[in-house]
């Protein structure tokens, strides 16, 4: 039992509390107390709208970074170029295999007709018989198909007309297949409006022909790329010359299929302007480097020139 003077009572507790309470959620005020950090902030105009603002500065008006600038650009710089320079490797991987794929043809053509592969001299060679026709192109229609043959490439690599440069050479095959011999003879003294035409496209093509077969001959050493080039060089020299020459038959004798053949001959031309300023094109560009190599001590001089007709 407690004492009565001892025993607490509710007034006494009550009021114990309250103070306790009060004495603990009291805080003193002094004059720091409620300071804080003082922030500083930069105040910058709004970015304008144009291109080269949203370069130097970000959405919220601050400079950019120079030196990550400087990085992004160069990184960029370096791409842009790396892809240019590949772009350029594969356009030339591109021209070489073309030039490749015209060569074994050529090559397996006049591999039919010299079967020997060797080099022959036709302005002093003659036959077992005694007669001057070594390459077998004395008849003018034999000479006319092996041109055509030899020129069949362009089909498949300039994107010809699968029948384009059969009409075109059937009509030429019709100009010199009823030719008589007076017809197909040739002076070389003679102006060019005074040999007839069967005569003017016989020499052309039998020429072109013979010619084709000495570039392979004697370019075995040769870069395969600049020996295709040169002998496409040869073809194409002569092909225009026969497309003037069928010109002028057109005018001075009936040709079936007239308007075919024209046709074929200007997508024949259109090609061959594009095909001849494409190789002396590269053909410049060749020489420079060679001169360049050669300036420089590393080369031994420029390349064989081939004999083009003739």
């Amino acid at each position: 039992m407690l004492r009565p003077h001892l025993r607490p009572n509710f007034r006494s507790l009550a009021n114990n509390t309250f103070t306790h309470t009060r004495s603990i959620t009291r805080l003193p005020l002094k004059r720091n107390a409620l300071t804080g950090r003082i922030r500083t902030i930069y105040t910058y105009p709004s970015r304008p709208a144009s291109l080269g603002a949203r370069i130097w500065f970000r959405p919220d008006g601050t400079p950019r970074s120079k030196l990550k600038g400087i990085a992004i650009a160069t990184l960029f710089g370096a791409a842009l170029y790396s892809t240019w320079t590949t772009l350029l490797l594969l356009e030339d991987l591109a021209y070489e295999n073309a030039l490749m794929a015209a060569l074994i043809h050529i090559q397996r053509v006049d591999y039919e007709l010299f079967p020997g592969g060797r080099a022959h001299d036709f302005s002093t060679e003659l036959n077992a018989d005694g007669s001057d026709d070594v390459d077998g192109l004395a008849d003018p229609r034999v000479a006319v198909e092996y041109f055509a043959s030899l020129c069949e490439y362009m089909q498949v690599e300039e994107g010809l007309p699968q029948d384009a440069l059969e009409t075109f050479f059937d009509n030429v095959v019709s100009v010199v297949k009823d030719a008589n011999a007076a017809q197909l003879q040739y002076d070389p003294a003679a102006s060019a409006e005074d040999v007839p035409l069967p005569a003017r496209i016989h020499v052309l093509v039998r020429t072109a022909a013979r010619a084709v077969h000495k570039i392979l001959a004697k370019g075995r050493t040769h870069d395969p790329v600049e020996l295709a080039a040169a002998i496409i060089i040869v073809l194409d020299t002569a092909l225009l010359a026969v497309l003037a020459v069928m010109e002028e038959a057109r005018e001075e004798m009936h040709i079936e299929g007239e308007e075919a053949e024209a046709e074929a001959g200007r997508a024949l031309r259109e090609k061959m302007r594009s095909l001849r300023e494409q190789l002396e094109t590269r053909e410049k560009e060749r020489d420079g480097s060679r001169d360049e190599e050669k300036g420089k001590g590393k080369g031994t001089g420029g390349a064989e020139k081939f004999e083009v007709l003739g």
